[in-house]
């Protein structure tokens, strides 16, 4: 249930605008943990470009918006992943 730069995540961060409609993907290299830490902490946003090319601020999702709310499918094209609800690292496997 993360929003942070793993590998199942691609290596992005999934975060969301001050609209909080869809889970955009920013490259992990484009904001530190300690930048995301001090964003939280300090109720700030934290600007960086998007991989679908949306430059904003950006929030951190709650546990609810991880799981439900969609990836953009532009962010998901960008990574030649498929579109879907929550962060990526949050699929469920598909039964066999």
């Amino acid at each position: 249930m993360t929003s942070h730069p793993t590998p199942d995540n691609h290596s992005h961060w999934w975060l969301t605008t001050g609209k909080w409609q869809r889970l955009h993907a920013i490259p992990g290299t484009a904001i530190t943990p300690a930048q995301m830490r001090a964003a939280i902490d300090d109720a700030q946003h934290t600007p960086a470009t998007s991989a679908c090319g949306l430059n904003r601020p950006w929030d951190m999702p709650g546990i609810g918006s991880r799981f439900s709310l969609p990836r953009c499918p532009h962010c998901c094209r960008a990574l030649n992943i498929p579109a879907g609800p929550g962060t990526p690292a949050n699929e469920q496997p598909t039964p066999a």
